[in-house]
């Protein structure tokens, strides 16, 4: 922190490959959507840039970027005036592989993973983000919490509705219901 704070250029790439690809990884699923996810991912390295020298030294900049990308996200949300169906809906990575030894395994690990990113994209924003922060970016409970600006409780309780709420929806994906 103390090299950001003082705008050394090295010490803002080692921020960025230390945090980069998992934060960009979190607005991607968050967004649904790669080209605003890039947008956001910038606007956040870019408030790093412009907020470096005057962030505290005790600052854990890893929850710093996080709400600072959450916060961007929720901002262009919120002002977004298209049709709000194009939040909910997340688009299938077509240049993922996978590494199953068998065409079995690999059509029921894409068929799983299809699920569950049906399941996350009918959920709403606030729980899909916390499942994403939890189980994806495997960020501890007290990280969630800053980035959420949630208490301790609070947090543990929207990440037990979350969870509940992807287990209803994969099992009405299961039978085939429709959301």
């Amino acid at each position: 922190m103390q090299r950001l704070r003082q705008g050394d250029d090295a010490a803002y790439r080692e921020a960025l490959k230390l945090h980069g690809d998992a934060l960009y990884t979190f607005l991607v699923r968050l967004t649904g959507r790669r080209e605003l996810a890039e947008d956001l991912f910038q606007e956040t390295w870019l408030a790093l840039a412009r907020s470096a020298a005057k962030l505290p030294a005790d600052t854990r900049l890893g929850p710093w970027l996080y709400t600072v990308a959450r916060n961007a996200f929720r901002s262009h949300r919120r002002w977004a005036w298209v049709d709000v169906s194009r939040w909910l809906v997340v688009d299938q990575d077509d240049d993922v592989t996978s590494n199953a030894p068998s065409p079995e395994e690999l059509a029921l690990a894409g068929q799983t993973a299809g699920c569950v990113h049906r399941a996350l994209a009918e959920l709403r924003p606030a729980d899909r983000e916390i499942l994403l922060l939890h189980a994806i970016d495997g960020l501890d409970a007290a990280e969630i919490a800053t980035i959420l600006d949630l208490e301790p409780e609070a947090q543990r309780q929207r990440l037990s509705r979350a969870r509940k709420a992807l287990a209803h929806q994969l099992q009405r994906i299961e039978k085939g219901e429709r959301p």
